[in-house]
């Protein structure tokens, strides 16, 4: 008897790779789709008036801040006027 060589073993397997995949991309069943309808919604609309209005918060108990920012000015000279606003807790 003969002996097969097993390198050729490759082409026949390989040829039946291919034909598994043309037929399961043939054979898939196409995905339902939904016919596309109309999107669009009926709203009301209303006209508005600009009004002037300011946040207003009332609380009570003790307040920190989130976050604290603190800055070392790296300038020389001597400072000459310092704003009101900058004093702690301003």
């Amino acid at each position: 008897m003969k002996s097969i060589n097993k390198k050729f073993l490759f082409f026949p397997a390989l040829a039946v790779g291919v034909v598994a995949l043309i037929a399961a991309v043939n054979l898939r069943p196409d995905v339902p789709t939904k016919p596309a309808g109309d999107r669009s919604r009926v709203v009301d609309i209303l006209p508005l008036q600009p009004q002037m209005s300011a946040p207003v918060a009332i609380g009570f108990g003790r307040a920190e801040p989130k976050v604290q920012w603190q800055a070392i000015a790296e300038v020389t000279g001597a400072v000459i006027y310092k704003h009101p606003n900058l004093e702690k807790a301003q």
